[in-house]
């Protein structure tokens, strides 16, 4: 089912939401139709989506899309007003990352357990992304850890304000 699907919606391509979008347990599988803009929260978790495209590029609070059946980040949200949360879903790739997160991003439990080390090199190249306050992962899988123990105590205390 395409969001424009949705009775309580229908298509608002091209538009300004103003206020919080719940679409959770919708039986999504295309966000085609939603508005270009949302200014307030979107809730999108349990649906049946591989994809984010056809989202809005911009969210005023925060977003939500775990415990779907995302493999990538393509079509997400360039501005992400606060929490950013993807966990529970299939994700292969930290590409496509918003370019802002003014909040929290979270993104555990994710079937494949090299997005950790993916996001550690990031991290160990290039540092914390500027665009993200917070970062919430679980960073043992199997008592390993994707950073030896120096490193991991090393981030936690240069970037503490990043970690929660």
């Amino acid at each position: 089912m395409k969001f424009s699907d949705l009775e309580e919606y229908g298509d608002l391509s091209g538009t300004v939401y103003e206020g919080n979008m719940d679409i959770s347990n919708k039986g999504l599988t295309s966000l085609e139709g939603m508005p270009k803009e949302i200014i307030g929260s979107l809730i999108c978790y349990g649906n049946n989506l591989k994809t984010l495209e056809g989202m809005p590029q911009k969210i005023g609070s925060y977003c939500l899309v775990p415990r779907n059946q995302l493999t990538s980040l393509k079509g997400i949200a360039q501005i992400i007003s606060g929490d950013f949360y993807c966990g529970e879903n299939k994700l292969t790739s930290l590409d496509y990352l918003p370019k802002m997160i003014q909040g929290t991003f979270t993104c555990y439990g994710n079937t494949n357990v090299y997005l950790q080390e993916e996001f550690f090199f990031i991290l160990k190249n290039q540092g914390i992304p500027k665009h993200i306050f917070k970062i919430k992962m679980y960073l043992k899988t199997n008592s390993e850890y994707y950073l030896t123990p120096k490193e991991y105590k090393y981030y936690f205390e240069k970037y503490p304000e990043h970690f929660v």
